[in-house]
């Protein structure tokens, strides 16, 4: 073990996440890879005014009687931002209205 830490193809190094049970793996890596697109240089915050795209993004094509619910969810204080822990509740709560293919076939 040299301890170097591991890096992406840009040479970044790459932070592991904590695993998070509610959010699939897969998801996560989704979220994290579009927050480092919407996310303000340096300032781990992304505009209020993206979180529709952003929503669509992560698959969630909300009318606009949920996208304000999912806002003041979002950004709680009112600061015109959203914050990837936020972010992360709010998609834990989203997934959890999902029904997974295993819970369609018990409903059958």
């Amino acid at each position: 073990m040299t301890g170097m830490q591991e890096t992406n193809e840009f040479g970044e190094p790459i932070i592991a996440e904590p695993v998070n049970e509610l959010i699939p793996e897969e998801i996560l890596a989704d979220m994290i890879n579009l927050w480092s697109v919407f996310a303000m240089e340096s300032q781990d915050r992304v505009p209020i005014s993206e979180l529709r795209v952003l929503m669509r993004a992560l698959d969630l094509d909300l009318n606009p009687t949920e996208l304000a619910e999912v806002r003041k969810q979002i950004d709680p204080t009112n600061e015109g931002f959203i914050r990837f822990d936020n972010l992360k509740k709010v998609m834990e709560e989203k997934l959890k209205e999902v029904d997974t293919y295993e819970d369609l076939i018990k409903e059958f």
